[in-house]
């Protein structure tokens, strides 16, 4: 466990600095966020094109610029029964000069976190794996807010699914 400005949190990945503005979203029945600079947009599920092609995981492609921006089934990953249809959003975030989305089911919107208020993960937070894609939690009047590490995200699917993301 490392301390970052007092802060005690799991894992090695730098804390984004605070305070700041977090997205709020749902995936299945938790509830997340992520550092607000890293959201490009909130697009529909609705516009994500399937490819028959893409690895489990990946629900298909956003269509952006000219671009396909690969678009990946977070409640797959963090093993939150999600629905695969088309509902829900997609958050499109940029890390490390690359782009993709997570499909989530909800978005609540932008809120302010003292990081100050943040806690390690508690074992009653979540149950189940991918415990290590967290910051740490943020504790709510009766749940957890779950901080979600996009860049470690990144690395772990990147990696399982065999991506070779160019910038």
């Amino acid at each position: 466990m490392s301390s970052v400005g007092g802060v005690e949190r799991l894992g090695d990945a730098p804390l984004p600095e605070a305070p700041g503005a977090w997205m709020r979203f749902a995936v299945g029945g938790e509830e997340l966020a992520v550092p607000g600079s890293v959201v490009r947009e909130v697009a529909s599920a609705a516009e994500v094109s399937a490819d028959d092609r893409a690895p489990d995981g990946v629900l298909g492609f956003l269509a952006r610029r000219g671009h396909k921006i690969p678009v990946f089934d977070l409640g797959a990953f963090l093993q939150v029964p999600a629905s695969r249809v088309a509902e829900g959003h997609v958050l499109v975030v940029l890390t490390a000069g690359r782009c993709f989305g997570l499909r989530v089911t909800r978005v609540f919107g932008l809120t302010d976190l003292a990081l100050q208020g943040m806690r390690p993960l508690p074992p009653s937070a979540r149950s189940g794996p991918a415990n290590h894609l967290f910051f740490g939690a943020y504790p709510r009047e009766d749940r957890w807010l779950l901080l979600f590490d996009v860049d470690q995200f990144f690395s772990v699917a990147a990696e399982a699914l065999g991506f070779g993301f160019s910038r």
